[in-house]
């Protein structure tokens, strides 16, 4: 049987992801749904051998999944609507895509950090995009004042709805490493989806992503 060089990326492509990105199995459980579908919705999960539990934010937004996909691309943005995310580094690694980010920590827990690898893919089914985004151990150094974070698995799903929204699935289980206390795990499963994804709809409402962006197009028109 013979393979094609495109058979054999992928088949290698999917083996990566197998075994950089860890699975994991949720059973969400809602704790906010509000009435109208633009406001976030959050979920959260138990996950079997961790104290922290898994959260889900679901969201609908007046852009097309290309204007969302291009925001979640610009890394150096990051840290302007990504809950906590104080900084970005990119090409810390020579040929390689990852990404150094770092977080503010809440106190009493030390701030924290993450080498984070991720892959975007097409989703036939929803005609959306996919990103998944995990932990990338041993490559970088450690921060002698930042926590490194030793697992983390965050899942995207952008998807049109309705002519020109799309929905959006941001999910995420992190164990933060070191000590955290449990009042401070609560705060984050409530508070990090939420942020996150009304950080990402004010970005979008904002300059070259989205509403001030096409309305200035639009009074050059009419001139």
């Amino acid at each position: 049987m013979r393979y094609t060089k495109s058979t054999i990326f992928s088949f290698g492509l999917t083996l990566l992801l197998c075994l950089n990105a860890q699975a994991h199995d949720f059973n969400w459980k809602a704790k906010r749904k509000p009435p109208r579908p633009e406001e976030v919705s959050t979920f959260v999960s138990k996950v079997d051998g961790y104290a922290v539990k898994a959260f889900k934010g679901i969201v609908q937004m007046p852009y097309s999944v290309e204007q969302i996909t291009k925001l979640l691309k610009n890394h150096q943005r990051l840290p302007e609507w990504i809950y906590q995310n104080r900084l970005v580094q990119e090409n810390i690694i020579p040929g390689d895509k990852a990404f150094y980010m770092g977080f503010n920590g809440i106190w009493p827990a030390s701030d924290r950090d993450v080498v984070m690898d991720y892959i975007y893919t097409t989703d036939p089914k929803s005609g959306g995009t996919r990103l998944r985004v995990w932990d990338k151990k041993g490559v970088y150094p450690l921060h002698p004042k930042r926590v490194r974070i030793p697992l983390i698995d965050n899942r995207w799903h952008i998807f049109p709805v309705r002519e020109g929204w799309s929905e959006v699935h941001f999910e995420t289980f992190v164990d933060l490493g070191g000590s955290v206390p449990k009042w401070i795990i609560n705060i984050i499963a409530n508070d990090a989806p939420r942020r996150t994804l009304k950080g990402m709809r004010r970005m979008l409402d904002s300059g070259d992503y989205g509403l001030r962006a096409r309305q200035s197009i639009k009074r050059r028109l009419q001139r």
